[in-house]
């Protein structure tokens, strides 16, 4: 968007329209921070260069964005657990354990990106067909995130790709709002065969 007072004439013209993308993201946002702890289920499908390769579903458990459990069911069980900007990825099948930390940009997920606002992303929006575009371009990272909202401001459907041609599509369904759980959901617990990986050094 032009900056400046050489497009003062400019920028009061798109007044309108830049209020109305703040205002949607804005309601968004206010809407899940409204809602949690929260669950809803998921189904993920990875797409490269147009190929389908993966699809998977499952539920996440959201006690707030930085403390997040996605519960994969199908096709194989899996479990990622993020607490603050630290990560655990279990693969019972693989008897593996990942453990590392999330940086910014592509390795944020849609909830930590419409969770805090950032100074690297252009936002479209249309409050009209309920759907938000969010590009993220920073650290040599380009992301965008595409988002079809419902009546009551949640995410249904994201669609997310990279510059290396990667799609991930994300579908959202029975969101439990204010929703309450074992404390011990957040506990990992591995069997003592588990390889570890701990990639918090590399």
């Amino acid at each position: 968007m032009p900056k400046g007072r050489v497009f003062a004439g400019l920028l009061a013209c798109l007044c309108g329209l830049t209020l109305a993308e703040d205002s949607l993201l804005q309601a968004v946002r206010t809407k899940l921070q409204g809602i949690r702890p929260f669950t809803v289920d998921f189904t993920q499908q990875v797409n490269i260069e147009g190929q389908k390769e993966l699809t998977e579903s499952g539920r996440i458990y959201i006690q707030d964005f930085h403390h997040l459990l996605w519960k994969y069911d199908s096709p194989s069980a899996k479990v990622f657990l993020l607490t603050a900007n630290e990560y655990r990825f279990y693969q019972p099948e693989e008897k593996q354990l990942l453990i590392g930390r999330l940086q910014t940009g592509r390795d944020q997920s849609i909830w930590q990106i419409l969770d805090t606002p950032q100074k690297n992303r252009k936002v479209r929006s249309d409050p009209k067909k309920r759907t938000i575009t969010i590009r993220i371009d920073a650290d040599e990272t380009d992301l965008e995130f595409f988002l079809q909202l419902n009546r009551d401001n949640l995410p249904t459907r994201v669609v997310q790709t990279d510059e290396a041609g990667v799609t991930t599509i994300f579908s959202f369904s029975r969101y439990q709002v204010n929703a309450s759980w074992d404390p011990n959901l957040f506990r990992l617990q591995v069997p003592p065969d588990t390889e570890i990986i701990d990639e918090r050094e590399f």
